[in-house]
């Protein structure tokens, strides 16, 4: 191999090595902010509810039970994604 292909090579394998060094700590980033918020989400659980309700409040909070369900749902989707991308990325770097 020529000296320039070498060199070419070696500044492709740098970029590369940054954009996984990014790509990691986007991870990194990502998965605190989804810890941080799975933390808030189960203090803010802690609470308990009065059993009679009026009707307004009754829908009130299966609307809001059915959000928090559906976030819910995502985040643990979210988890499994970054699974994944953990998985994708240990790959690449043994490469």
């Amino acid at each position: 191999m020529s000296k320039a292909a070498v060199a070419s090579l070696q500044k492709e394998n740098e970029s590369l090595k940054e954009q996984i060094a990014a790509l990691k700590q986007n991870f990194v980033d990502l998965q605190k902010s989804l810890e941080r918020d799975e933390l808030l989400t189960a203090s803010n659980g802690a609470h308990s509810t009065p059993s009679s309700l009026d009707p307004e409040t009754s829908t009130s909070l299966q609307f809001y039970s059915q959000s928090y369900d559906d976030l819910n749902q995502f985040r643990l989707n979210a988890n499994k994604e970054i699974e994944k991308l953990w998985s994708g990325l240990k790959c690449c770097r043994a490469k």
